[in-house]
């Protein structure tokens, strides 16, 4: 049994493709059932897998690992632009380069070096707080992800014993114990059930997701009666379970990616110094206009000063020289 055979129990995130449950239970009927599908994994209900390494190394190579999916991080170009977005580089990189076209019309070679300076190192700022940003964000997934170690009861090898394993270390066949509060490690198939109830992820079958009943079904070719499939990362609501693994990693209605990492939702502390940071800023370009002005009078007044002591200079020398024979 392949798993593309395993993956038509299990419908994906919108997958228009879909089928109902019905369709699905007729499909577990066509594989002989829930005893059909033990078989042709290679395992029992009662014993699970070998579970040595061959056999480890084997179904990996086959049905795959299951994958860890971590939160998708912004590249470092989305940071960069996410920098940029300040207001306060778009108003130093503006009076800058005011400064430089003025210095370069003047031809003020002085002026206009300080002017491109100060623009390179505005990008330099940028550039150096991006990549520090996307290093943080780049620990902080590395650290969210052992949020995700979870061990599961799981039956390998013996009758009826059970051993601890690492969530992302389950292979298919194996043989899981889910109780109320358990978190759904994979794609799975209930083999014994006792009044369970699940909440699945919104939008895991093209619904609204929410809390549904399952059951297993006949262990036999009689698939009727019952709800016997467990998407991944659905939590046990209520009762417990025994299940069987048959979708991880890749192969899963999970999937090995992660949702993308929110870095640009502000918290309520950031949003209060951004919103007093917008203040000064605008508070700083009013004090700035006002002082620009202020120059420009006071220019002003001065070039008409000296407009008018040229004036008065011309006057007693033309005296002179039109007493002069």
């Amino acid at each position: 049994m392949k798993a593309e055979h395993l993956k038509k129990f299990f419908p994906r995130k919108g997958d228009p493709d879909a089928v109902d449950l019905n369709t699905r239970l007729e499909e577990l009927k066509s594989q002989g059932g829930t005893n059909g599908v033990l078989k042709k994994l290679a395992t029992e209900a009662a014993t699970g897998i070998i579970g040595d390494e061959k056999d480890l190394r084997r179904r990996k190579q086959v049905f795959g690992r299951n994958v860890k999916p971590l939160a998708q991080q912004a590249t470092f170009i989305e940071s960069i632009k996410q920098t940029a977005q300040d207001r306060v580089w778009w108003v130093a990189t503006g009076s800058a380069a005011v400064a430089t076209i003025g210095n370069a019309l003047t031809w003020d070679i002085e002026g206009l070096g300080e002017g491109l300076a100060i623009i390179i190192a505005i990008a330099l700022i940028i550039i150096v707080t991006s990549l520090a940003d996307w290093l943080k964000d780049r620990r902080f997934v590395e650290l969210q992800s052992y949020i995700k170690d979870e061990t599961v009861p799981v039956v390998r090898g013996k009758f009826g014993a059970t051993q601890s394993v690492n969530v992302w270390d389950l292979v298919v066949g194996d043989i899981i114990l889910l109780e109320t509060g358990a978190r759904v490690p994979a794609d799975c198939l209930a083999l014994e059930a006792a009044d369970l109830q699940v909440n699945e992820q919104p939008d895991a079958d093209g619904g609204a997701g929410g809390r549904r009943n399952k059951s297993a079904v006949g262990s036999g070719t009689d698939s009727s009666g019952g709800d016997p499939f467990l998407l991944a990362d659905s939590v046990v609501a209520r009762g417990q379970c025994k299940a069987l693994v048959c979708c991880v990693g890749a192969a899963s209605t999970r999937g090995i990616k992660g949702d993308k990492l929110d870095t640009e939702s502000d918290t309520a502390l950031q949003a209060k110094l951004k919103n007093l940071t917008n203040q000064f800023i605008t508070m700083a370009l009013v004090a700035a206009f006002a002082i620009f002005v202020l120059l420009l009078i006071v220019f002003i007044f001065s070039l008409w000063g000296s407009l008018e002591a040229k004036e008065d200079e011309k006057g007693p020398v033309g005296l002179v020289l039109a007493v002069l024979p």
